[in-house]
């Protein structure tokens, strides 16, 4: 299991990072180069800006398991179906009973 983080205007990238290392659970950022993370022992993966290449370079990332940040509908119908667990930043899990709501109403 890791915790992946999609960065692109994440707040709670530091708290993440924290719950991580609490619970000794690798910890990867991936954002777009407008972003800059510079975080000591923790992986930042850098993509080039363009239409969703963060969402892409991502889900190729998940695996089953795995626990996805992000505030993206899009991207946590995607990691759902890959067998992820996508959380938003306020605590919000996206189960298969709630994203088809979520994306009709985006």
């Amino acid at each position: 299991m890791k915790i992946l983080i999609d960065a692109d205007g994440c707040p709670v990238v530091d708290s993440t990072i924290v719950v991580g290392k609490k619970f000794n659970v690798e910890v990867i950022i991936m954002c777009d180069t407008s972003h800059n993370f510079n975080k000591p022992g923790i992986e930042t993966i850098i993509l080039s800006k363009g239409s969703d290449s963060v969402d892409f370079a991502l889900v190729n990332k998940v695996s089953k398991g795995d626990i996805i940040v992000t505030q993206d509908y899009g991207l946590a119908a995607m990691v759902l179906s890959k067998g992820g667990y996508p959380i938003n930043q306020n605590g919000k899990l996206y189960t298969n009973e709630n994203i088809d709501q979520l994306l009709f109403t985006r």
